[in-house]
């Protein structure tokens, strides 16, 4: 009887270590999570504190990893101020708990210092040795404030040849800090990506997790299904070259929005996200912001035959009483201008081998004291040779003047009341 029970016992053991074997032969991914938790992650990102924003995002994603995947966090600055040392191993890497990640998660209380290299040091040394690919992600608000590398680390990590991706997400990080952090990404052969938002914080989570070949679960009515892919595509890894004399970088997808920098010709930059018709890029000097995709290179088009696209019209009056209509253009290009004396006076802008973009409309209402409005052709989208009319207010004298500058790709119409009438 006793050995019946001694063999029973040794069959039920080999049992349970063959099934724990083939459960870690299953693990096919490590994601380690580093989060801030240094004291300016209490500070607020919208309505809500970033670390408040940060544990709402990343909790849904943990909640939504499917099996197969293991998650691991570090946090630094969370115990004490003024210490580089204070980061720590919260859930271990090969850890497949998500209830336990959570719990740690929540736990976190933003207090100290940015010891970024420490802890991307100590996530590396926990995930050396472990099967399958590994994955880091950094949610932080800023760059390391102890007076370290973290670039030099991820690069020299990489040359040890411990194989993996690096990806971050920087929560309304100042302009001056982004150098150090796109880097990082750029050494991990991953991707940075800039939020300023809740929304855009958990598409980027999202994001890195798609680029890092996870498929996230949704659950949805208590049916499990994928998750929908992010209407924005990063493509870290495309460079592109300024082909327009200059090119603006702008704060926002939009032609109205304000100019950040410019770009020379001949300048390459790295797109970080695409969207629609706009790029957001990255240039050489860690400058980045959103480009309109006519001053980039086409394979599609040579010198010759490129098309040129007015991007913007815009009409002001000076201190001095003149009025002007810029054209804005990703390549200069000068219309043909006729002045038609009739009851109402018109000066007709005739282009040739000119797109007019979709963003501008067909009427301008302008309301000055010789131009009432611009009017553009109502099938300008299709017509590379459109012609556009300023209509002007009759009996009002005037001198017309045409500055054209291929710095900036304008050409301006300058309207000067003739102050001897009366």
């Amino acid at each position: 009887m006793r050995a019946y029970i001694r063999i029973l016992t040794i069959f039920t053991l080999i049992f349970i270590t063959t099934g724990a074997g083939q459960a870690a032969d299953a693990v096919k991914h490590h994601v380690m999570f580093i989060v801030d938790a240094s004291g300016s992650m209490d500070s607020a990102m919208g309505s809500k504190s970033k670390i408040a924003l940060l544990k709402e995002a990343l909790s849904g994603v943990i909640r939504e990893l499917p099996s197969g995947i293991n998650a691991g966090l570090v946090s630094y600055g969370g115990h004490r101020q003024g210490d580089c040392n204070d980061t720590e191993e919260l859930v271990p890497p090969a850890s497949g708990d998500r209830n336990l990640f959570i719990r740690k998660l929540e736990s976190i209380t933003p207090k100290g210092m940015s010891a970024i290299f420490l802890s991307v040091q100590k996530a590396a040394e926990k995930l050396k040795g472990l099967t399958g690919k590994t994955t880091i992600i950094l949610i932080a608000d800023g760059q390391d404030n102890c007076k370290k590398d973290p670039c030099k680390l991820i690069q020299d990590l990489r040359k040890q040849e411990f194989n993996f991706n690096f990806y971050l997400i920087g929560l309304d990080v100042r302009e001056e800090e982004t150098a150090q952090l796109s880097c990082m990404a750029k050494a991990g052969n991953g991707a940075y990506f800039p939020t300023k938002s809740s929304d855009e914080l958990t598409r980027y989570l999202r994001k890195a997790m798609e680029l890092s070949e996870i498929n996230l679960i949704a659950k949805t009515s208590g049916k499990a299904q994928k998750t929908e892919p992010s209407p924005i595509s990063i493509v870290e890894s495309e460079k592109l070259t300024i082909t327009a004399t200059t090119g603006r970088i702008r704060k926002e997808p939009s032609l109205k929005s304000q100019v950040l920098s410019a770009l020379k010709k001949g300048e390459k930059v790295s797109v970080l996200e695409r969207k629609g018709e706009w790029y957001r890029v990255q240039s050489a000097a860690d400058k980045s912001g959103w480009a309109h995709r006519s001053i980039f290179e086409s394979a599609k088009t040579t010198p010759e035959s490129r098309v040129t696209e007015l991007m913007e019209i815009n009409a002001s009056v000076t201190a001095e009483g003149d009025e002007k209509v810029v054209f804005v253009f990703d390549d200069l290009s000068v219309p043909k201008i006729s002045v038609l004396k009739e009851a109402i006076p018109k000066v007709v802008c005739d282009f040739s081998n000119t797109r007019i973009s979709k963003t501008i409309g067909h009427i301008i209402r302008v309301n000055g004291h010789l131009v009432s409005n611009i009017r553009i052709g109502k099938q300008h989208e299709k017509s590379l040779t459109p012609r556009i009319v300023l209509d002007l207010f009759p009996t009002r004298p005037y001198t017309l003047n045409q500055i054209s500058s291929k710095e900036d790709n304008t050409h301006t119409l300058i309207l000067t009341p003739d102050k001897r009438s009366k």
